[in-house]
């Protein structure tokens, strides 16, 4: 079955976007947009760029964030892989 969806109107960079999103993540999406509008802020203010250069900075911003992100996620699988592949060896070891 099809989930229900809301249309919600975001405002981001003095534009307004009409996205069809579930319901239950209406508050998630109306708080990413206000944080891109904070920051878009900070960096006009800041660096005194337009709001066109302020929506890239903002978007290079949350990529950076985006990409660290991953890149620990998948130092930690391959932790876990690490700790997989011993696991095995003392299991071999102790002939379980």
């Amino acid at each position: 079955m099809d989930k229900v969806k809301k249309i919600i109107t975001l405002p981001i960079a003095g534009k307004n976007y009409h996205l069809p999103i579930d319901p239950v993540r209406e508050e998630l999406y109306v708080e990413a947009a206000r944080r891109i509008d904070e920051q878009i802020a900070k960096f006009t203010t800041t660096m005194r760029v337009t709001t066109e250069d302020g929506l890239a900075l903002v978007a290079l911003h949350y990529a950076i964030k985006t990409l660290t992100s991953e890149r620990s996620t998948s130092l930690g699988s391959e932790d876990l892989e690490a700790l997989a592949a011993l696991e095995h060896r003392l299991r071999a070891y102790t002939n379980e």
